[in-house]
């Protein structure tokens, strides 16, 4: 019975959630659900706890009050369905794009033998083939957010959380990632939550977005976007 009822829920639903950062208050009482595949952006100024409240999401941060539900029961610490890149995009400098990538892989326990087929595939997906053997500072940025979006995919998740992930990017790259990779994630039925600072991104990229305002951190807004996705 209570396997049947977590189908019912949203893929993630956050209730009345505060979080703090050190010895303040980052983020209050702070609500809202994410449905399957849906894409929904939060933005607002610095130092509203937009981060902070994505590493809650990533089960890197523990609320001082409220909680933070998926469909497999409250989120208490990391978890596989959820991934999350960052602004660097956190890639292993001592692994080669393919190791990398192959890393996730490792820890989903996916067989030996289907590894390396899996990772070629997902690097082919996101333009990287015939880069697979070049080490994180051979790549350019672009090429380097490409590389940790492959190691997203290939973790398999539910969600993903973007922490600025174009930011550092000019803007032919960062409109050539916004189509093609949030294109891949939305294909496969990935939800996403993406952290900018940048408004024409949220609109262009996102079904929703929340407002934050602050500190600390509430949600002023909650704007449904209208105009169809390229």
């Amino acid at each position: 019975m209570a396997a049947a009822l977590t189908l019912d829920l949203p893929l993630l639903r956050v209730n009345h959630v505060s979080l703090a950062h050190g010895d303040a208050m980052a983020v209050s009482d702070v609500s809202f659900d994410i449905g399957r595949a849906e894409i929904v952006a939060i933005v607002g100024p610095s130092g509203v706890g937009k981060s902070t409240l994505l590493g809650a999401l990533a089960g890197l941060v523990t609320p001082s009050a409220g909680s933070i539900v998926t469909r497999h029961g409250a989120l208490v610490g990391p978890t596989p369905h959820h991934a999350i890149v960052f602004q660097d995009g956190a890639l292993f400098p001592w692994l080669t794009l393919e190791q990398n990538v192959v890393y996730a892989l490792v820890r989903r326990r996916v067989p030996r033998a289907k590894r390396k087929d899996i990772a070629r595939d997902l690097i082919r997906r996101v333009r990287l083939t015939g880069h697979e053997a070049k080490y994180p500072h051979e790549l350019s940025g672009g090429m380097k957010k490409r590389a940790a979006f492959a190691r997203a995919l290939a973790s398999d998740p539910e969600l993903l959380l973007l922490d600025e992930p174009f930011s550092a990017l000019d803007d032919a790259t960062r409109a050539e990632l916004h189509a093609e990779l949030i294109s891949l994630f939305r294909d496969r039925g990935i939800a996403v939550v993406i952290v900018t600072h940048d408004l024409a991104e949220a609109a262009a990229l996102a079904d929703r977005v929340l407002v934050l305002e602050g500190p600390p951190g509430t949600i002023a807004r909650e704007i449904v976007v209208e105009a169809p996705r390229s």
